[in-house]
């Protein structure tokens, strides 16, 4: 069973220590030079999308890893992020996806760890979580998956909610959380603290 993490080594490293730190993480990811597809919906201007900048920002610097985005819903006509991230020198894809889920995601994720020799996929929500499973699975389980869970507003708004995230965190290497409300949230849904 995974268990909530507070924070994984590669954003310790970066300078996002929430404290608590981890005494045995389920997957450490420590190598330098290795690239790490962070999967966002959009980067239209908020704070989860600020935050990849700031994080794509740090591990390629304090950290030396080779950041790629890959914002799968993104508007055309939106005020966005993509501009500041090229100015950092961190490659970014971004279209929008069909209505509902697509296949055509996963297989830009797919096309991506292999091309660009993807060690760890890191995602921030449920739907970026569903895509990189689908991906990591497609893979043959040949990358990571980080997933950072920022909130669970979402799990009021549909029930299956709760069994997506019981079900597709399970393929989750690392789990981090960024408060002790979204840790509790995951003790609740049958997972381990450390």
């Amino acid at each position: 069973m995974r268990r909530a993490e507070r924070h994984e080594p590669a954003l310790v490293e970066a300078g996002f220590d929430h404290s608590l730190r981890q005494q045995q993480p389920v997957c450490r990811v420590e190598d330098d030079g290795q690239t790490v597809l962070v999967l966002v919906q959009s980067l239209d201007i908020g704070g989860l999308e600020r935050m990849v900048v700031h994080l794509c920002t740090a591990l390629k610097r304090k950290v030396s890893w080779d950041p790629v985005v890959l914002a799968y819903d993104q508007r055309d006509d939106s005020e966005n992020l993509i501009a500041e991230l090229s100015k950092r020198d961190v490659a970014v894809e971004a279209f929008k996806k069909p209505a509902r889920f697509s296949f055509k995601v996963v297989f830009k994720i797919v096309r991506s760890v292999f091309m660009q020799h993807v060690a760890v996929i890191h995602c921030q929500d449920l739907g970026s979580l569903i895509y990189a499973v689908a991906a990591k699975i497609l893979c043959l389980g040949q990358v990571k998956i980080v997933h950072t869970q920022h909130s669970f507003i979402h799990l009021d708004r549909k029930k299956r909610y709760q069994a997506y995230e019981r079900f597709f965190t399970h393929f989750v290497d690392e789990l981090v959380v960024v408060s002790d409300d979204t840790r509790k949230t995951y003790i609740d849904l049958g997972f381990e603290s450390s």
